[in-house]
Protein backbone atom coordinates (compact mmCIF):
# COMPACT_ATOMS: atom_id res chain seq x y z
CA UNK A 1 0.00 0.00 0.00
CA UNK A 2 1.58 3.52 -1.04
CA UNK A 3 1.32 6.54 1.19
CA UNK A 4 -1.65 7.88 -1.18
CA UNK A 5 -3.83 4.63 -0.33
CA UNK A 6 -5.56 3.82 3.11
CA UNK A 7 -5.91 -0.13 4.04
CA UNK A 8 -9.30 -1.91 4.46
CA UNK A 9 -8.66 -2.71 7.82
CA UNK A 10 -8.65 1.20 8.71
CA UNK A 11 -11.80 1.82 7.27
CA UNK A 12 -13.39 -0.79 9.15
CA UNK A 13 -11.58 0.58 11.90
CA UNK A 14 -12.55 4.12 11.25
CA UNK A 15 -16.24 3.25 11.04
CA UNK A 16 -16.47 1.24 13.69
CA UNK A 17 -15.64 4.12 15.90
CA UNK A 18 -17.80 6.42 14.27
CA UNK A 19 -14.82 8.70 12.84
CA UNK A 20 -16.15 8.01 9.18
CA UNK A 21 -19.61 6.60 7.41
CA UNK A 22 -19.35 4.02 5.59
CA UNK A 23 -22.53 3.22 3.25
CA UNK A 24 -23.32 -0.89 2.92
CA UNK A 25 -22.73 -0.05 -0.80
CA UNK A 26 -19.75 1.35 -0.69
CA UNK A 27 -18.76 -1.71 0.97
CA UNK A 28 -20.01 -3.72 -1.73
CA UNK A 29 -18.56 -2.14 -4.24
CA UNK A 30 -15.08 -2.27 -2.89
CA UNK A 31 -16.19 -6.07 -2.39
CA UNK A 32 -16.99 -6.13 -5.88
CA UNK A 33 -13.82 -4.70 -7.59
CA UNK A 34 -11.23 -7.25 -5.55
CA UNK A 35 -13.53 -9.90 -6.23
CA UNK A 36 -12.96 -9.04 -10.01
CA UNK A 37 -9.23 -9.17 -9.67
CA UNK A 38 -9.92 -12.85 -7.79
CA UNK A 39 -11.85 -14.46 -10.19
CA UNK A 40 -9.14 -15.34 -12.20
CA UNK A 41 -6.37 -16.13 -9.40
CA UNK A 42 -7.74 -16.70 -6.37
CA UNK A 43 -6.02 -16.00 -3.03
CA UNK A 44 -7.30 -15.70 0.79
CA UNK A 45 -7.88 -12.28 1.64
CA UNK A 46 -8.42 -9.47 4.46
CA UNK A 47 -8.89 -5.94 5.39
CA UNK A 48 -5.18 -5.99 5.95
CA UNK A 49 -4.43 -7.14 2.65
CA UNK A 50 -6.02 -5.03 0.88
CA UNK A 51 -6.97 -1.34 0.40
CA UNK A 52 -7.83 1.64 -1.91
CA UNK A 53 -5.69 4.07 -3.50
CA UNK A 54 -6.74 8.07 -3.18
CA UNK A 55 -6.25 8.70 -7.01
CA UNK A 56 -9.03 6.84 -8.98
CA UNK A 57 -10.47 5.21 -6.26
CA UNK A 58 -8.60 1.84 -7.26
CA UNK A 59 -8.59 -1.03 -5.28
CA UNK A 60 -5.21 -2.76 -4.43
CA UNK A 61 -4.73 -6.04 -3.01
CA UNK A 62 -1.04 -6.99 -1.69
CA UNK A 63 0.11 -10.12 -2.47
CA UNK A 64 -1.49 -13.25 -0.71
CA UNK A 65 -1.00 -16.74 -0.84
CA UNK A 66 -2.52 -18.73 -3.38
CA UNK A 67 -5.79 -20.23 -2.30
CA UNK A 68 -8.87 -22.60 -3.75
CA UNK A 69 -11.33 -20.56 -5.33
CA UNK A 70 -14.26 -21.68 -2.41
CA UNK A 71 -11.31 -20.22 0.05
CA UNK A 72 -11.27 -17.02 -1.43
CA UNK A 73 -14.75 -16.60 -2.15
CA UNK A 74 -15.02 -17.39 1.19
CA UNK A 75 -13.12 -14.44 1.85
CA UNK A 76 -14.43 -12.36 -0.48
CA UNK A 77 -17.77 -13.28 1.35
CA UNK A 78 -16.55 -12.36 5.14
CA UNK A 79 -14.97 -9.25 4.08
CA UNK A 80 -18.58 -7.94 3.02
CA UNK A 81 -20.10 -9.39 6.10
CA UNK A 82 -17.60 -7.53 8.64
CA UNK A 83 -17.63 -4.26 6.14
CA UNK A 84 -21.76 -4.33 5.99
CA UNK A 85 -21.41 -4.54 10.16
CA UNK A 86 -19.57 -1.79 10.41
CA UNK A 87 -21.66 0.07 7.91
CA UNK A 88 -23.92 2.93 8.50
CA UNK A 89 -27.31 1.77 6.82
CA UNK A 90 -28.61 -1.56 5.74
CA UNK A 91 -28.61 -3.15 2.46
CA UNK A 92 -31.11 -6.41 2.35
CA UNK A 93 -29.80 -8.08 -0.91
CA UNK A 94 -25.91 -7.10 -0.02
CA UNK A 95 -26.66 -9.02 3.45
CA UNK A 96 -27.86 -11.88 1.68
CA UNK A 97 -24.68 -12.17 -0.51
CA UNK A 98 -22.30 -12.07 2.60
CA UNK A 99 -24.22 -14.53 4.12
CA UNK A 100 -24.77 -17.16 1.43
CA UNK A 101 -22.88 -20.15 1.15
CA UNK A 102 -19.69 -20.22 -0.80
CA UNK A 103 -19.75 -22.06 -3.93
CA UNK A 104 -16.71 -22.50 -5.33
CA UNK A 105 -16.51 -19.65 -8.14
CA UNK A 106 -15.18 -16.20 -7.69
CA UNK A 107 -17.41 -15.09 -10.76
CA UNK A 108 -20.72 -16.33 -9.60
CA UNK A 109 -20.18 -13.79 -6.14
CA UNK A 110 -19.04 -11.06 -8.38
CA UNK A 111 -22.71 -11.87 -10.30
CA UNK A 112 -24.71 -11.79 -6.94
CA UNK A 113 -22.56 -8.64 -6.16
CA UNK A 114 -23.51 -6.81 -9.15
CA UNK A 115 -27.19 -7.95 -9.01
CA UNK A 116 -27.18 -6.77 -5.32
CA UNK A 117 -25.66 -3.35 -6.31
CA UNK A 118 -27.81 -2.57 -9.69
CA UNK A 119 -31.35 -3.81 -9.26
Amino acid sequence: MTTAGVKVAEVLDAARRGRAMLAPEIAGYLVLAAADQLAGAPVLLDEHRCGLLVEGGRVVLAPSPPSSAIESERTLRDLLRRLLDAASGRAPALTAVANGAAKGNVAVLVAELESALIP
